[in-house]
């Protein structure tokens, strides 16, 4: 396989050991014009805008900028499907054996559904993916998950009845992979990262749903896939709310064919208490530290209720990783601010039943687990009017909206809570009408039925 490279630096000096014996480097450019004309490893390197005149099969990124590099090289010509990056390491590298967990299931019958996730790590794409292998299980259809990447998730699939297979080299050259790609009637490709999966598996003839997840990434979509998203004849392209189809409405200046599929959560309560009777009001984000969770404008607002709203309530910040050095600091200077870390998955309800308003102050996201989790808890919700939950929520019925980076609007309406403590117990009741109108399991269940229905596959409940 012939490979152009793109960054002629220390990241390819790091992995030129861990290449494949069956990669062949034809060339590498690279935007230093003090490297043009020379040789590394007795390979020429050219500016990137003589690549039309060489052959390959694939140009690869190596380096930290990899969307700028992308947009140049679709700028200069390469086709978005012959670009890949880091996310794809495997495609050059060396990557671990393939490994079974349960027993694979026969090709007899119909209903064989192969899912395909990049990590089975427990995050919100993941999590939600689970309840939907748990949908297709209790209705008979045969499942292997195949991940990139192993995570606490694999056990929780294996109980399902579900096989897993954790393989690293997941592409249409690995003849393991084929065979699994043959096994299925369809492929549910999960998330908006494994955008290169759907290039390949449409060219193996297969029905696929395509469900995304995500905001960012959507510049990745090839032309080649827009076209087949238009066409939808064996490619079905859902996404879990308007905000995604209007960014790539933005993106793209026209509608494609994509369909809104809602996920859905299982009922799962915290022991209710009364926002009115508590000492401390606890507001709360929840979510991995970063800069598009907002952690930085939750601080911010909190730092502004002084007095005695600073006195009447805490602001707890809940996830994984940490802050950035500057919002740490901030955060130190309120002694109403409290870290508190990752919290597990099963610990969730005992974490609702400690607060009272959850708050979400993403710059981007389309759709929020931990708001629709508050709202089946019954808690008031603080909404930036960027995150996609804010299309499903009735404002100032069934939560408070805010004008996304507003940091004064949102501390006053920090403070509205704080001062109307019955206003905001109120509108967590009405916002348990978010979750059963919209995210309930059964509406998810029927939904992505009918999805699987819609391209000829199914169920077999009597497997």
């Amino acid at each position: 396989m012939k490979v152009v490279i793109f960054g002629a630096g220390r990241m390819y000096q790091k992995t030129k050991s861990t290449l494949r014996k069956d990669i062949e480097i034809a060339a590498f450019i690279d935007n230093d014009s003090s490297k043009w004309g020379y040789e590394m490893d007795g390979v020429q390197i050219f500016p990137p805008r003589q690549i039309h005149k060489l052959a390959y099969d694939f140009v690869f990124m190596l380096s930290s900028r990899q969307s700028e590099m992308r947009e140049q090289l679709i700028n200069i010509g390469v086709p978005a499907e012959k670009i890949a990056g880091t996310d794809q390491m495997e495609r050059i590298c060396e990557s671990e054996g393939t490994k079974y967990y349960g027993d694979l299931p026969c090709t007899d019958g119909t209903g064989n559904i192969m899912v395909f996730s990049h990590a089975l790590v427990s995050t919100g794409a993941q999590n939600v993916l689970y309840y939907g292998v748990r949908v297709l299980r209790e209705h008979g259809y045969r499942i292997i998950v195949l991940s990139k990447q192993d995570g606490i998730l694999r056990d929780r699939f294996l109980q399902l009845g579900a096989s897993v297979v954790i393989m690293g080299n997941p592409h249409i050259d690995n003849e393991e992979y084929l065979r699994l790609v043959e096994w299925a009637d369809a492929i549910l490709v999960n998330t908006v990262w494994l955008y290169y999966a759907v290039e390949e598996l449409l060219h193996k003839n297969k029905k696929i749903i395509w469900w995304i997840h995500e905001t960012l990434g959507l510049e990745y979509l090839s032309n080649n896939l827009i076209q087949s998203m238009q066409k939808a004849d064996r490619l079905s392209v859902y996404v879990v709310s308007p905000l995604i189809k209007r960014r790539l409405f933005s993106r793209y200046g026209r509608e494609l064919r994509t369909e809104v599929l809602r996920f859905g959560l299982p009922a799962n309560y915290a022991a209710p208490k009364s926002i009115v009777h508590r000492q401390k009001m606890v507001f709360a984000i929840i979510g991995a530290m970063g800069w598009i969770k907002g952690q930085d404008l939750f601080i911010q607002a909190a730092t502004q209720l002084t007095g005695r709203y600073g006195e009447d309530a805490e602001f707890w910040i809940v996830g994984r990783g940490n802050l950035a050095e500057n919002d740490a600091k901030n955060a130190e200077r309120c002694k109403n601010i409290k870290i508190v870390g990752e919290i597990e998955n099963e610990k969730m309800p005992e974490l609702y039943s400690r607060i009272d308003v959850v708050v979400c102050c993403s710059r981007e996201e389309s759709m929020s687990v931990v708001v629709i989790e508050g709202c089946m808890n019954e808690k008031a919700v603080i909404v930036s009017d960027a995150a996609g939950i804010a299309d499903f929520i009735v404002n100032g019925e069934e939560g408070l909206i805010f004008q996304n980076e507003n940091i004064e609007q949102l501390a006053g309406l920090m403070k509205w809570v704080i001062d109307n403590p019955q206003k905001a117990e109120e509108l967590g009741h009405n916002a348990k009408r978010v979750y059963e109108k919209y995210f309930n399991m059964e509406t998810f269940e029927n939904n992505l039925l009918d999805a699987f229905r819609s391209l000829g596959i199914s169920d077999n409940r009597e497997l």
